[in-house]
This record gives structure tokens, sequence and C-alpha cells, in this order.
């Protein structure tokens, strides 16, 4: 027998197996310098994570048609735990004070055997969604869908995840970071990675190895195995701006004291040599420069990639593959050879 004290568990499972497929967040590059230069917590950028991903994850989850986000609204509504939002617990009750959704406060959703069951209130629920707009709410329907989709979708993802959190508190600090991002860099990363590797990180140095690694990601992009670019870079998406010519002009400015104090910190050759050689192998497979092009990879092995490379470097230099000069072809076996 499930008992209302364990359903609401088992119904975000229901919900959260449904995913089979492990996604990206992207993360907006002008965000990584939260993690080099915090105004806000690190728990600000896990929230824009977790909200990000609950979107994209779930958006074609519905409260509308989604039983199992019907029923965790209602079971939370009942157990007054504190899980829903405030504004949730307002348009709940102001569809109950307008008889649209009629919960019973005794039996609460379950049947006499101690079932969780709110046939009933789900019913109720949909008709209101199916109908017309009743001028005694001082919301629309599609406001309370809004809401309400927001909410089971965060549920859903901390369920997924295994994480701990107050839905009404990411809403909060997301939106707090949201206004924030500005251009439309970004660096996909594995929200199972990402989450974990924010939860552990307490330490400046993991937060700038952090925030480097995903500067790396920002330039490689989706979808593809390498990158060639350059070290400013790298260095710029590091600190959360889009273009060498961006950083230098944020330098500037008096009141990016701080910002030029770390960018002169990290990016002297003793510091930024150390960062690279310390995520090169763990979260960085391929680091290697050639000339003034650094080639980066953080999914391949070198193996996987040099023919790539290879190619892409002949293109560059005008090489036909057909082309057998020895000066050519001994340019391309050092290449090779080097890394």
């Amino acid at each position: 027998m499930v008992t209302a004290k364990t359903m609401g568990g088992l119904i975000m499972e229901g919900v959260a197996n449904n995913v089979e497929a492990v996604r990206y967040v992207r993360i907006p590059v002008c965000l990584i310098r939260q993690l080099v230069m915090p105004e806000y917590s690190v728990e600000h950028l896990v929230s824009y994570c977790v909200y990000e991903a609950a979107m994209d994850i779930y958006k074609s989850n519905s409260i509308a048609n989604d039983e199992a986000f019907q029923k965790d609204l209602i079971y939370n509504y009942y157990a007054s735990n504190g899980a829903l939002t405030d504004e949730l617990i307002n348009c709940l009750d102001d569809l109950q004070n307008a008889d649209l959704i009629s919960f019973d406060e005794y039996y609460k959703g379950n049947t006499t055997e101690g079932d969780f069951q709110p046939d009933f209130e789900i019913e109720d629920l949909t008709n209101f969604l199916a109908g017309n707009e009743d001028d005694r709410l001082d919301f629309t329907k599609d406001h309370f869908l809004e809401i309400a989709n927001e909410w089971c979708r965060i549920r859903a993802v901390l369920f997924k995840f295994q994480l701990s959190g107050n839905v009404e508190n990411i809403i909060r600090k997301h939106n707090e970071m949201q206004r924030l991002v500005k251009g439309n860099a970004f660096a996909p990363v594995g929200i199972i990675f990402l989450l974990n590797y924010l939860n552990n990180t307490k330490t400046e140095k993991d937060r700038i190895k952090l925030a480097l690694f995903l500067g790396i990601k920002s330039i490689i992009g989706m979808g593809k195995k390498y990158a060639v670019t350059t070290l400013s870079l790298i260095k710029c998406r590091m600190f959360g701006f889009s273009s060498p010519k961006e950083l230098e002009k944020a330098l500037t400015q008096k009141k990016n004291k701080r910002l030029k104090d770390q960018v002169e910190h990290y990016t002297t050759h003793r510091q930024f040599d150390k960062l690279r050689r310390d995520l090169t192998g763990e979260l960085v497979k391929v680091w290697v420069g050639y000339g003034r092009r650094t080639i980066i990879a953080t999914a391949y092995d070198w193996d996987d990639i040099k023919l790539d490379v290879a190619n892409f470097m002949r293109k560059k230099r005008g090489l036909s593959a057909q082309d057998t000069a020895t000066r050519q072809r001994d340019e391309l076996a050092q290449m090779l050879r080097l890394y």
C-alpha cells in the first residue's frame, strides 16, 4: 500500500524516470565571471543550472495533462510542508474559495484504505484548465499553468539528480542571475557534472579551474570534437567575456579594479600554466600549442582528433591532401608527433 507519507517521492520518481538522456545545460559566458569574482554565492549558479535544466528536460510535461505533476501539486498543498511557492498556495486557495477545486480537509486525497488517489481534485483541476476564464480569480489560466509547470519541473529535476533545495529560493536566485545575462556566447556542459562540481566546490582554486574549463567549453561549443583557438580568447572567456576586446575595455574602467587584479594574477605565465596543467588530464584531454594557435578538446583524446586537426591545418596553410612535397610532409608529421 502506498501512503500519503511516501507518495511525494514516488510521484516525482515516475516523472524523473521518463527522461532517458542526460542533458546539457547552457551557461552564459558572462555568468562564468561569478566564479572568479562572485557577486553572488555558488548556490546562485547551481540554482540557475537547476532551473534551466528543468525548463529544458521537462518542457513537454505540463500540469494540464501530466497526472504525476497534478498529484505532486495536490499532495504538497495538502501536506502544507513549505514545498509550494507562496504564489501557488494563494492560487490554489483562490480556486478553492471560488468552488473551482474541492479540497477535502478530512481525507486529504486519501482513500479509506490510505492510498493517495486525489481523483476528484485532479478532475476539478483538469476542468478548470480546460474551461473558460473565471472573473472571480485574480489570475489567468495561462499564469497558473506557467507557475505550476515551473514548480513541477524544478521538483522533477531536484528528484532526478538527488538534490535538496527549496523551489521558491531556486526561482529567486535564478532570476537574480538572469538579470546579469547578456550576449549570445554560452558554455554547454553536462548537468550532472556541473551540479556535482558546484556542490563540492569550496576553494577559490576550484572555482577558477571551473571557470577556465567553462571558458574552454564555450569555445568548443556543441557538437564539435575540438577547437583551434588562441590563448587570449581562452583567457577572456575564463573571466566571463566574449572577446579579448571586451575584456580589455572592462579593465580600463576604475570600478573593475578587483577584476584587473584577478586577471593580472591568474594570467601570469606561472599561474596560468599551473591551471593548464591541473586541468589537462582531469577535465581537458587535449591542450597543445601549434604556433600562435592552441588546440583544445575536452571529450576526445589526441588520437581521436589528430586527423581532423591535420586536415584543418592543411587547409589553413593552403596545402592540398594530395600534395606530397617533402617539406610539407615533414611539417605535418612533425605536428602530429609533437602532441
